[in-house]
């Protein structure tokens, strides 16, 4: 089973359980309902894990997408119904291609590099204290002579 299909699993169980039918539900049980915000937050990490550590917009709006159904959108005196997987996967690959496109305005292109978590603590901490931001750090150490 994909993750795609084990987290729209996940999340139907969830909004099943909490009995939500609609986004204002969803909304109104993350915001005051701290288990369910916690098992929701659970479900979604355990998507980005298993896509590798991230996930796109456009995937999770597909996901959520699936797991609520449908909209219904009037205008003009007439009325259509769409799938909401359609509106928020679109949604998500356009609200994505935003994000990365502002993030490379204001990084350059960047490269994601993994380190342990106790040196990534060491490193924000220091950056911290610096007053500048952890990447920035990194860039300024791998950028001095070597000794």
């Amino acid at each position: 089973m994909s993750y795609t299909d084990r987290t729209r699993l996940g999340l139907q169980d969830l909004l099943r359980q909490h009995q939500i039918d609609g986004v204002r539900k969803l909304v109104h049980a993350y915001r005051e309902d701290s288990a369910f915000r916690a098992r929701w937050h659970e479900i979604w990490l355990a998507a980005a894990r298993d896509d590798g550590g991230k996930l796109s917009f456009t995937a999770a709006g597909a996901i959520l997408g699936a797991v609520l159904g449908g909209v219904g959108i009037a205008a003009l005196g007439t009325a259509i119904g769409l799938p909401l997987l359609a509106v928020l996967g679109l949604g998500g690959l356009v609200a994505g291609t935003e994000v990365d496109a502002a993030v490379r305005r204001w990084w350059g292109e960047v490269v994601a590099v993994d380190i342990p978590k106790q040196l990534h603590k060491r490193l924000a901490s220091k950056a911290e204290e610096l007053g500048v931001e952890p990447r920035t750090l990194l860039a300024q150490i791998l950028d001095s002579p070597l000794p």
